[in-house]
């Protein structure tokens, strides 16, 4: 901290009103960047016209009423990021188990898979393997066209500044990873259309008297990896939709099995063309990456409703 940054701090703890703005700053949850509202508010009895009581922030320490800012992005605000992340638990928690937020308990009996979708590979990148093993040794050895080893046998920590940068920055594709990082979102829109039609093939079922049966419900967020690049988490449930019985008994045959076999199929399929930037340019097809993970929620480590809204909510600060 600066010898400036000391005498303000110094400054505000002598000030006689310092026990009054450690309250407000208590209330806002210690925000980094509150709002700073002027102003006054009175209330008034309706039946008399009677001043009941009056705020004025005139009469705070700094002549502000401070709020909260909600800035989700914990890069902005620490503090208000971890409470956005606190709501956004407790709200996919919701949607696996059931039990509050309008969501009945029955849900976590109904199929249901965690999906992760990643992008293709642009070039070889550093890592930091979970294992705490090497970087990069099951590349063959030898060296690219511009002379940079093809191999690395560094163990690089998780907060490693080299972690997703590339082995060779010559031989990295920038341009084809800033193409599907733009268009990777009209991909996605087609994942759930092909999923829901498999689905019902799965089934047995026609897309038409799949409508009739069941609903495909998702949440997805979006994470950005180390190296730069989009990728995509989802929730996906399925929700009967009639209460006939011959309906429900068709539900009762749709596993989460298939709708996690759904989805990978649908990232397999699904693909857009964007149009050529240029005269001298060609068009874009761009698809999901062959890394396409499928897990029953519930039905391995990592899968738990608990720990998969962890997972997720985490990254809806970032």
């Amino acid at each position: 901290m600066s010898a400036v940054a000391d005498t303000a701090v110094l400054r505000r703890l002598l000030r006689p009103e310092f026990e009054r703005w450690s309250q407000q700053a208590a209330s806002t949850g210690y925000c980094s960047r509150p709002l700073r509202l002027t102003g006054l508010s009175r209330t008034v009895e309706r039946s008399s016209g009677r001043v009941l009581s009056e705020y004025r922030t005139a009469a705070e320490p700094d002549g502000v009423m401070y709020v909260r800012c909600g800035d989700r992005r914990e890069a902005r605000c620490a503090s208000c990021s971890r409470l956005y992340a606190v709501d956004s638990w407790h709200v996919i928690r919701a949607g696996m188990v059931g039990g509050e937020k309008g969501v009945p308990t029955d849900v976590r009996s109904r199929p249901m898979a965690f999906v992760t979708l990643t992008a293709p590979s642009f070039g070889a990148v550093h890592s930091a393997p979970v294992d705490g093993g090497p970087c990069h040794v099951r590349c063959a050895p030898g060296t690219c066209p511009h002379g940079v080893p093809l191999r690395c046998t560094q163990r690089h920590g998780k907060d490693d500044s080299a972690v997703g940068t590339p082995l060779c920055s010559q031989c990295y594709r920038y341009e084809e990873q800033a193409m599907w990082n733009y268009g990777s979102r009209l991909l996605w829109h087609h994942v759930p259309t092909i999923a829901g039609r498999h689905l019902a093939a799965l089934v047995g079922l026609s897309q038409r008297q799949f409508r009739v049966v069941a609903a495909l419900r998702y949440f997805r967020i979006v994470e950005m990896q180390r190296r730069g690049v989009v990728h995509f988490h989802i929730i996906a449930r399925v929700d009967p939709v009639s209460r006939e019985p011959q309906h429900r008994e068709l539900f009762e045959m749709i596993t989460s099995e298939m709708l996690g076999e759904a989805f990978r199929i649908a990232a397999a399929e699904a693909y857009v063309v964007l149009p050529p930037v240029d005269d001298k340019d060609q068009p874009h097809r761009l698809t999901f990456g062959v890394q396409t993970d499928v897990q029953v929620i519930g039905q391995g480590p990592g899968s738990e409703p608990d720990r998969v809204a962890g997972y997720l909510a985490k990254y809806s600060t970032k």
